[in-house]
């Protein structure tokens, strides 16, 4: 009987058909899994199924005695295994098909593709506490001319750097107070960040020397703001607008409110979102949250919100699982994947297939 080994000797030009034979990134992924040989061959060149079909991918939390991580495939309702990653130990956060590994000590960041294993080192000796999320400005997939900003310090601190550059600059390296931000997202060429009291800032990052936020449209009217811990609020582009979504937890009970970020007046009093339309929105705690056209992708639901929920209850431990509001008839449901431990809750990570 022939071993596994030999799979590797297999030509490569058959190898590299066999591979243009798989229109399910799954089954590619899993082909390119098998050896080191076919991985080469496991490339966007030879990926036939087209990145614009390919659903959402959900990466589940680190299991314990293992180094791979597990995605959720929403097509097939099912997990499958990405080898590969070495990531054991490391905290994750995603943006545009990519993740920032963090290391246990927060010093050392990374860039990684999860499906092609491509790293891009950031600079050194980050002097900042632990991240809490980060934004790119585009996929270093499609351009050596790429930001990254990163949330840290508790949703406190900002801070950024350029493709190739040396160090991490702050934003609002002078300013004095207790800044408190929700999330960031790039949008329009420009990075915003959304703070604890539902204001929306731009980040004027052009001269790495005076890099600082200001407010461009004030905070969300109490009424449909709560500033407590049961409440995350989101910022995600959809169709060419950037909303913010309120999500908010009591007991357990999921309300969502999504609101069009008003730009030209201010006015918040009439931009609230009833109907999501054919988009579908994917939220993410640690990382940039993103939107899709629900119609070009199986297995999703359009006018709906994917999120990860955590459940609370006085005499169950907390758990979390993917869940999905939908809008229209303002229900939620839980999906697919649920883990019954605190240790888990923010481990959920959306991420959008790319190479």
């Amino acid at each position: 009987m022939s071993s596994l080994a030999n799979w590797s000797d297999l030509p490569q030009d058959l190898a590299i058909s066999i591979a243009k034979l798989m229109v399910c990134m799954e089954d590619f992924l899993s082909f390119g899994a098998v050896c080191k040989s076919w991985r080469s061959t496991a490339t966007k060149e030879n990926f036939t199924g087209g990145l614009k079909r390919q659903v959402p991918f959900l990466i589940l939390p680190e299991k314990e005695g293992t180094a791979n991580r597990e995605l959720y495939n929403l097509t097939k309702v099912k997990c499958f295994e990405l080898s590969g990653l070495e990531v054991k130990g490391h905290s994750l956060f995603s943006s545009l098909g990519w993740l920032i590994t963090e290391s246990k000590d927060a010093k050392v960041l990374t860039l990684l593709h999860p499906l092609n294993h491509t790293q891009i080192k950031l600079p050194e000796n980050f002097r900042y506490e632990f991240i809490k999320s980060f934004a790119l400005s585009a996929s270093p997939s499609l351009t050596s001319d790429f930001v990254v900003m990163v949330l840290y310090h508790c949703h406190r601190g900002l801070a950024f750097c350029r493709a190739k550059d040396n160090e991490w600059t702050r934003v609002d390296a002078k300013k004095r107070g207790n800044n408190s931000y929700f999330d960031l997202t790039y949008y329009r060429e420009q990075f915003y960040v959304l703070d604890l009291h539902g204001r929306v800032l731009v980040c004027d990052i052009e001269d790495p020397k005076k890099a600082k936020t200001r407010v461009v449209v004030p905070q969300i009217p109490r009424d449909t703001s709560f500033e407590d811990y049961q409440t995350r609020l989101y910022l995600v582009e959809s169709a060419g607008t950037l909303l913010v979504v309120r999500v908010s937890y009591q007991d357990k009970t999921i309300g969502f409110r999504v609101f069009e970020v008003p730009f030209s007046n201010c006015d918040w009093s009439y931009s609230e979102v009833k109907n999501l339309g054919n988009r579908t929105l994917f939220l993410n705690v640690f990382g940039s949250s993103f939107s899709i056209e629900a119609s070009n992708y199986s297995g999703v639901k359009s006018n709906c919100i994917y999120f990860r929920s955590i459940l609370f209850s006085l005499d169950e431990e907390a758990g979390s699982g993917m869940c999905i509001f939908d809008t229209e008839d303002e229900k939620s449901d839980l999906r697919g994947v649920f883990i019954n431990s605190s240790r888990f809750a923010m481990s959920y990570l959306w991420i959008q297939p790319s190479f």
